[in-house]
């Protein structure tokens, strides 16, 4: 996008909210082609071509930035930002900071905008001059478009907002380079146990930090949204942090230590999860989920069992797979019917085709000691994991008297 405009044309302020004029401005002139000798104008990247600069929008980590919710961060609005002049004398919704009928200096362009206030204004939101332009961090090869945290190399590319490499471009949640696992975050619908929607949580990890923000549905409030360990549908797990804000909900700026250490050593395993506070003992919750990490339900059953085990009792079973590292949270609700009489005392992923048993692999824990939820994380070996491809794995519950189990599910392959 180009922040120049030509003789005659119109200038059209970024964000039409009243009082809130954005010091950036799009000129939307005619096609002709520029005179020869005038030169080069600096241009700022608008991949969307909303009419804001790429790098003056909030993304899930600056959407803290942007207290009036106008999609342009408050640095490069007037007159929220300090380091702006709050001045517009002609009212073209441009910062008269910027203009050069105010700053009376030089406009090689014909532009309306001070040539060095222009060289200024893209160096300080990370344009480059020439027809190229970095994102927060920018993009890496192929003189493509870097998204907030960049391109990567190899055709394809992962980016919250999507760089460009080898002339291919990665979606919000991104694609996987050289057999690693993506750091791209699936964007979370939050439901609660009826299936309605509480909200949609943006969130991305960087390896180091997880930022980004929860929005809430119509007609939905919240007491409080909070990020635990776990899997989102056993809901068992350790509270990380509370998000700030609302009705927008924001990360912390700063995460404690221990927060980032739970992160770290959970969000791989798609061990972690938000859930919204509704008041109403039916929070809205989803699990946090890398690009390449799967979520399966799995129905268990006493049928399933080998041999057949004629009871009342059932399970639901639910397992997120990192496809790539191996690495897997599990997690088993079990429904116990007093008729069956005894408790459960193990549960455990095994081995094995359908109606054929096997060897264990995962051991599930009940840390509360009740019997009904079950939990575990585990790295697989490449051989585990490709027999869980292949659908040859499977939840067993058991029963003191049941050696073989009393409750199983098939894990399906992917």
């Amino acid at each position: 996008m180009n922040i120049v405009k030509k003789p005659n044309s119109k200038w059209l302020p970024l964000a039409l909210v009243p009082l809130f004029s954005v010091s950036v401005l799009v000129g939307c002139g005619s096609d002709d082609d520029p005179d020869p000798m005038t030169p080069d104008p600096t241009v700022v990247a608008d991949a969307d071509a909303n009419g804001v600069p790429d790098a003056a929008q909030p993304t899930t980590a600056t959407a803290d930035q942007d207290t009036n919710s106008n999609m342009v961060l408050d640095q490069y609005e007037t007159p929220l930002s300090d380091d702006v002049a709050a001045a517009d004398e002609n009212q073209n919704g441009v910062d008269d900071s910027y203009e050069v009928e105010f700053t009376m200096g030089t406009d090689a362009n014909g532009d309306g905008i001070d040539d060095a206030q222009a060289e200024l204004l893209v160096a300080s939101i990370g344009g480059e001059t020439g027809g190229e332009t970095g994102g927060e961090t920018g993009g890496e090869t192929g003189g493509e478009t870097g998204g907030e945290t960049g391109g990567e190399t190899g055709g394809e590319t992962g980016g919250e907002t999507g760089g460009e490499t080898g002339g291919e471009t990665g979606g919000e949640t991104g694609g996987e380079t050289g057999g690693e696992t993506s750091n791209d975050v699936a964007p979370i619908v939050l439901r609660d146990n009826s299936g309605t929607e509480g909200g949609t949580a943006n969130l991305a990890w960087d390896g180091t930090n997880l930022t980004g923000s929860v929005s809430l549905a119509d007609g939905i409030s919240a007491n409080q949204v909070t990020l635990y360990t776990g899997i989102s549908a056993a809901g068992n797990g350790t509270r990380v942090f509370d998000f700030n804000g609302g009705p927008t909900f924001f990360t912390p700026t700063v995460l404690e230590a221990d927060q980032a250490a739970f992160i770290a050593d959970n969000i791989e395993f798609g061990n972690l999860y938000v859930e919204i506070d509704k008041g109403d003992e039916n929070p809205a919750k989803g699990d946090v989920l890398l690009s390449g990490v799967t979520a399966t339900y799995v129905d268990i059953q006493s049928g399933n069992s080998v041999p057949a085990v004629d009871a009342f009792s059932n399970a639901a079973g639910f397992i997120n797979i990192n496809t790539v590292s191996g690495k897997i949270a599990a997690a088993i609700n079990v429904n116990l019917n007093p008729e069956d009489g005894e408790t459960i005392s193990m549960a455990h992923i095994h081995l094995g085709a359908a109606g054929e048993t096997g060897a264990p692999i995962v051991t599930l824990e009940n840390p509360s000691g009740d019997g009904v939820t079950w939990s575990a994380t585990a790295e697989l070996s490449t051989a585990d994991l490709s027999s869980m491809q292949q659908g040859n794995t499977y939840f067993n519950v058991h029963r003191a008297s049941d050696d073989a189990g009393f409750l199983r599910g098939q894990i399906p392959g992917f």
